[in-house]
């Protein structure tokens, strides 16, 4: 799944990844994200809902993939087997365009390093940045593991390496920061409201 969805250019073109788990707590996802490389975002069963859209969508087996149009249709009930191929041309064929990805996660942290502390977080989320090659951020945002945006923070010629949101209205559950630069470079990273 990760390589297709750098296939398809990491969220930002006509399709969307996202990773909607069944039965496990967003820590869980998190955990599992982290040891297995995963950048798209992910929905925990318990606590991101993603068990309700298990039910919904009536997905018995686990793991699927499925492809989902905006109409709320299932053109694609499994993908099987899972490899990269077979994800890219189901997902091909009910229009899908690939395209680079425009992220560019990996090269990114070589260059920027960005710690989120605490985290899962309660109020307050310390941003931290660590710019290795004097590239300020433009921009942070904060989105829900829908894609809405939550916040924002226009950083635009100034110089800034630690930023602090307030989160204490935000909804228990997985959230995304994401840090543009001037150069148009975007980091992502996950962190867990409490």
């Amino acid at each position: 799944m990760q390589a297709a969805y750098e296939e398809f250019g990491c969220n930002d073109g006509n399709v969307f990844f996202l990773g909607i788990d069944k039965g496990n707590t967003n820590a869980s996802v998190i955990l599992f994200d982290s040891i297995y490389g995963i950048h798209y975002p992910s929905a925990s069963g318990q606590e991101g809902n993603g068990n309700a859209v298990h039910w919904d969508y009536n997905i018995q087996a686990t793991p699927s993939i499925v492809v989902i149009l905006p109409d709320r249709s299932i053109p694609v009930k499994q993908i099987y087997p899972p490899s990269t191929e077979n994800v890219a041309d189901s997902v091909t064929q009910v229009g899908g365009i690939q395209q680079a990805c425009l992220t560019g996660i990996k090269n990114e942290q070589s260059d920027v390093e960005v710690m989120l502390y605490p985290n899962p977080v309660g109020d307050y989320l310390s941003v931290s940045v660590n710019d290795k090659i004097k590239i300020q951020p433009e921009s942070i945002k904060i989105y829900s593991y829908t894609g809405q945006q939550i916040d924002e923070m226009s950083i635009s010629g100034r110089t800034v390496n630690k930023i602090i949101f307030n989160t204490g209205s935000l909804y228990p559950g997985l959230y995304f920061i994401e840090i543009r630069t001037p150069s148009k470079k975007v980091i992502t990273q996950k962190f867990l409201k409490q």
